[in-house]
């Protein structure tokens, strides 16, 4: 783990693949930057996936505010997006998580990643292939976001996951476009 002025940068090396994931927060927009690079050691071609995942919260705790989140995917950015109109001060303000690679795969229910007795560490979804691209209202919510990653022996990727917040649907959404460009 390597820290600096605004940025986390952790490493591994496991499996035939180099890890390094940083993180850090753009300074000019409500974005934080999950860039996470691969790198093939072994002499033969991967096939991959990168899943990104978080709880929505908008407010103060999920127990509390998750039967008023209210997910939604766009697909021209390709940003699964999250609001709570219900949360007085910040009711207009949409969440939303992107990368810059195409979903392979999403879902906004909790169960469904998590499953039954999954937990973070073990998620059940994990164990499969795909996530059921499962988005409406009333379920537990949550933001996972798949990718596939294809690699060529001694290759290496760039994968970024975005995670942020518009002051409304427009600026939720123009965020996500312009970050998503490396």
């Amino acid at each position: 783990i390597r820290h600096g002025a605004g940025y986390s940068i952790f490493e591994h090396r496991s499996h035939g693949l180099e890890q390094r994931l940083r993180l850090f927060v753009v300074p000019e927009a409500p974005v934080k930057v999950i860039h996470l690079r691969l790198e093939n050691l072994w002499q033969r071609n991967r096939r991959l996936t990168a899943t990104f995942y978080a709880e929505w919260v908008l407010g103060t705790f999920h127990e509390i505010t998750h039967q008023y989140v209210i997910p939604e995917y766009d697909e021209q950015s390709e940003a699964l997006l999250a609001r709570n109109p219900y949360n007085e001060p910040y009711g207009g303000r949409v969440a939303f998580v992107a990368a810059n690679e195409s979903p392979h795969g999403l879902t906004a229910d909790r169960t469904e990643f998590l499953g039954c007795q999954g937990t973070l560490s073990q998620p059940e979804a994990l164990g499969r292939i795909g996530l059921a691209n499962a988005i409406q209202a009333g379920l537990d919510p949550c933001a996972a976001l798949q990718v596939h990653v294809e690699l060529a022996p001694g290759e290496a990727k760039d994968i970024f996951f975005l995670l942020g917040q518009g002051s409304d649907h427009a600026e939720a959404i123009s965020l996500a476009r312009r970050y998503r460009d490396p």
